[in-house]
């Protein structure tokens, strides 16, 4: 079969292989489908023909005519199958359909059910295929549009001057919208005008303009001398706008005004904002209020969002959010029924959030599953909260989460003031904290001055009694050459370096517990929650012993001389110093998981809850290595030889013994915090321990501890020894410290 073209038509047609189409589409102008109309009526094709009002909403009619090879017209049933394409050759069919059509002196006519919304703009091809042929003729027939069907496609212009009514109308009866316009990037409708608004939209029961975005804002208004977007409703909302990952509202002015103002004379929200992960409403403003809502009889600005931010507001030199009412009501008002924040302020030199209010409360916030009010600024007080009779800071939480969280970067997270006899911050939960402290490289809570009132302070609560009211030192006879200390959670584990023995002692009162004999030179310890681990120096291994009743259940071989040891909750890490690596053993087998090579002569080691930290004595450094798979994350270099190392919740306490100093380094990037010397640190300090307040440093050559506070690096006070003191170790109540030449252990 052959194609042959007939007539001027929408859609054109050429020769393919084998068969000839001819495809008319919306109009006729040479008259071959009136020519052709009763042969065409008499054929019967695979698609029924459509009612008129259905033609019009969504099937298409095509005609055409099918040659043989030789010429001649085609008669009888062809199974004919028809597809769109985005290119003239290659791709996969966007759209297709098959079916026989009654094909009467080489005429067809079928009505094609084309999805409406591949006709968006897009250039489209039919492909056209005779079952019977190899393939589907070629070349594809491009699909033209109507004259005046261009004034649709993407990119045209609609343009005229009309005085009494709009250049462009779009009407609907019904429920749904008078019009739907999307964007993936840039805005879905961008309107502009000099005098009049520059989109007018009206609606009697719906919002009069929706604006909905991905990724970009949903509506932009920009007026050069009046508001860039106004909302009007008798009975609803004003405006309403809602984004699902991106910002709902967003008001931007250069001058004094309110970059948006929401009025409402009735009783409904003067703004009301809505958002699924991002904000509901956000303002920003060079000099004036970055949004100002007013209200007679209701709350002027209102924002509400299902899991992330109500209302956002922020401002570079003013206030971020100014509240006032003079009625009993509160000024700012902060709702969130999910899991953010009821109200969120911030600002880069004043304060985030101000409430003020004579009567009611300055600020109210509630939340049913987050924090009720949460403040955040840079340089500055997160929060700030004044009242002349009231409260100051009222915040209330029914759920386990906590009433007031304050998070600084650098400043105070929350603080509180008080001229009279009341407290600056008080803090009140039913089931979760009354206060609630964090910090991601310092400490949780520093305490400055004397013990709370009508309660223990800190210290006493951490270490469950008061240093200073205890000066008393008792000593416990142990073996030869005491070295190592630890603690299992009941008894007290002493390692003999000489006499190749362990003493356990009864944490409590120091009774002997047991003696248990270790072969060739046990120095350091670490507790597994079931063994405790000891290093054995001079023969290459470690020992695991049973807590319950000292019997030694494995000896694995670790490297060259085993000195730190330390567990990480599953792993048991030993720090080989005669050939520079770390031996990782699975606690639970004593199977060897991994050997890593670390700096020279590793000595010391302890876990930060994330990473293992290796004092390389030779090398002035530090190996950082991730407990979980034991990459390497760091190495700071220090200006000790470093010896021992522990970690105090937020910093790592090196010793140094040939320096007479000690570094600390902050755990989360290894940045050197500072270094300590005499007289806070003696001669040769070898080994620390951490009681949850102070820093305990042994010193060899001084034949002292020395106490340090790790709040501000202070001494506290030091202690004096007999002989050299050695391993230390905390209880929970007191301090366990080995004395070397004397041969006896001292709870302090």
């Amino acid at each position: 079969m052959k194609l042959r073209k007939i007539g001027v038509l929408a859609l054109t047609t050429t020769v393919t292989l084998g068969l000839v189409v001819l495809l008319l589409l919306a109009s006729d102008p040479t008259g071959l489908m009136a020519s052709q109309q009763n042969r065409a009526r008499a054929s019967t094709a695979s698609a029924a023909p459509l009612a008129p009002n259905s033609i019009i909403s969504s099937a298409i009619s095509y005609q055409g005519q099918l040659l043989d090879s030789d010429g001649a017209p085609v008669d009888g049933t062809q199974a004919i199958t028809f597809s769109l394409y985005t290119s003239a050759t290659g791709g996969a069919a966007l759209w297709a359909q098959s079916g026989d059509v009654q094909v009467e002196d080489g005429l067809f006519n079928v009505f094609l059910n084309v999805d409406t919304a591949l006709f968006n703009g897009q250039p489209l091809w039919l492909g056209v295929h005779v079952a019977g042929d190899a393939s589907e003729m070629l070349p594809r027939q491009p699909l033209l549009p109507a004259p005046y069907a261009l004034s649709l496609r993407p990119g045209a212009v609609v343009k005229g001057s009309q005085d009494g009514s709009s250049v462009l109308g779009v009407f609907n009866t019904g429920n749904g919208p008078g019009g739907t316009f999307s964007s993936t990037h840039g805005p879905g409708v961008q309107a502009f005008s000099v005098n009049a608004p520059a989109l007018l939209a009206e609606s009697e029961h719906a919002p009069g303009v929706e604006g909905h975005s991905s990724g970009g804002a949903g509506v932009v208004g920009i007026s050069e001398n009046e508001l860039g977007v106004y909302g009007e409703s008798i009975t609803g909302t004003a405006g309403f706008f809602t984004s699902t990952h991106a910002t709902g509202v967003h008001g931007s002015t250069p001058s004094d005004a309110p970059a948006v103002v929401g009025e409402n004379v009735g009783n409904g929200p003067g703004v009301e904002g809505s958002s699924e992960n991002g904000t509901g409403v956000s303002g920003w403003a060079i000099n004036g209020f970055g949004v100002a809502g007013f209200s007679d009889t209701d709350v002027g600005v209102y924002g509400e969002s299902i899991t992330n931010t109500g209302g956002f507001f922020t401002s570079t030199h003013g206030i971020g959010l100014h509240g006032s009412t003079s009625s009993g009501n509160p000024a700012v008002r902060g709702e969130n029924r999910s899991s953010g924040p009821g109200v969120e302020g911030s600002s880069e030199d004043s304060s985030g959030v101000l409430g003020q209010s004579t009567n009611g409360f300055g600020v109210a916030g509630y939340s049913k599953n987050d924090v009720a009010i949460y403040g955040e600024s840079i340089t500055n007080t997160a929060a700030f909260f004044t009242s002349t009779l009231g409260v100051a800071v009222h915040a209330k939480t029914g759920a386990n989460n906590t009433a007031i969280l304050g998070e600084n970067a650098y400043g105070v997270g929350v603080r509180g003031y008080s001229a009279g006899d009341q407290a600056g911050v008080a803090g009140y939960s039913v089931n979760g904290a009354g206060g609630s402290f964090d910090s991601s490289n310092g400490h949780a809570l520093v305490t400055r001055k004397p013990s709370i009132l009508q309660g223990p302070n800190p210290q006493q609560i951490a270490l469950l009694r008061w240093y200073p009211a205890i000066s008393t030192t008792h000593r416990f006879t142990v073996g030869s050459q005491p070295l190592g200390v630890a603690f299992d959670g009941a008894n007290i584990w002493v390692a003999n370096s000489f006499g190749n023995t362990v003493n356990v002692l009864r944490a409590n009162d120091g009774a002997p517990v047991m003696t248990l004999t270790v072969s060739v030179g046990p120095e350091l310890f670490a507790y597994d929650g079931a063994h405790m681990w000891v290093t054995r120096r001079d023969s290459d291994a470690v020992t695991a012993l049973r807590a319950s009743d000292g019997k030694a259940v494995m000896t694995p071989s670790v490297g060259t001389e085993p000195r730190g040891i330390a567990f990480d909750g599953s792993n048991i890490w030993v720090a080989n110093s005669g050939d520079n690596t770390v031996s990782v053993l699975r606690a639970s087998d004593g199977s060897h998981v991994i050997t890593l090579s670390v700096g020279t002569a590793p000595r010391g080691i302890a876990f930060d809850g994330t990473n293992m930290w290796v004092a390389n004595h030779d090398s002035s450094s530090v190996s950082v290595l991730r407990a979980s798979d034991h990459t390497h994350v760091m190495t700071p270099t220090l200006v000790i030889s470093p010896h021992a190392i522990t970690f105090d919740g937020a910093n790592m306490w090196i010793t140094g013994p040939s320096n007479d100093a000690l570094t600390v380094l902050r755990a989360s990037d290894g940045q050197w915090v500072t270094t300590l010397t005499s007289p806070t640190v003696g001669i040769i300090p070898g080994y620390l321990a951490f009681d949850g307040a102070n820093m305990w440093v042994s010193n060899e050559a001084s034949r002292m501890v020395s106490i340090i506070r790790v709040s501000d690096f202070s001494l506290v006070k030091t202690l004096p020894t007999i002989g050299p003191p050695e391993g230390i170790a905390f209880d929970g109540a007191n301090m366990w410290i080995a004395d070397y030449t004397e041969g006896v252990v001292l709870k302090r």
